[in-house]
């Protein structure tokens, strides 16, 4: 059988992804991502940037590639929500 989560730690694991979300927008401002293609080249670059982290065995690296992952994946998301992609 699985090591099961609770509540809690997913919580925690999603405040972590919210405070990157937030950290990010902060930084580069909240400007929506300009295409689908641009969501995807975005993904495709930070899914990479994790496949190489798991060839390293680092696991902090790991933490904090797969955390841009859903940063991106949320982002992308809003922006595909709110109908701001343009093409």
């Amino acid at each position: 059988m699985r090591t099961q989560l609770n509540a809690n730690q997913i919580n925690d694991g999603i405040k972590i992804v919210l405070d990157k979300l937030y950290d990010r927008l902060d930084q580069k401002g909240y400007g929506t991502f300009a295409s689908r293609h641009e969501i995807l080249g975005v993904m495709q670059e930070e899914y990479k940037e994790f496949v190489d982290a798991v060839h390293s065995k680092n696991k902090e690296n790991m933490k904090e590639e797969i955390i841009d992952i859903a940063v991106a994946a949320i982002f992308g998301l809003v922006c595909l929500n709110e109908d701001t992609v343009e093409w």
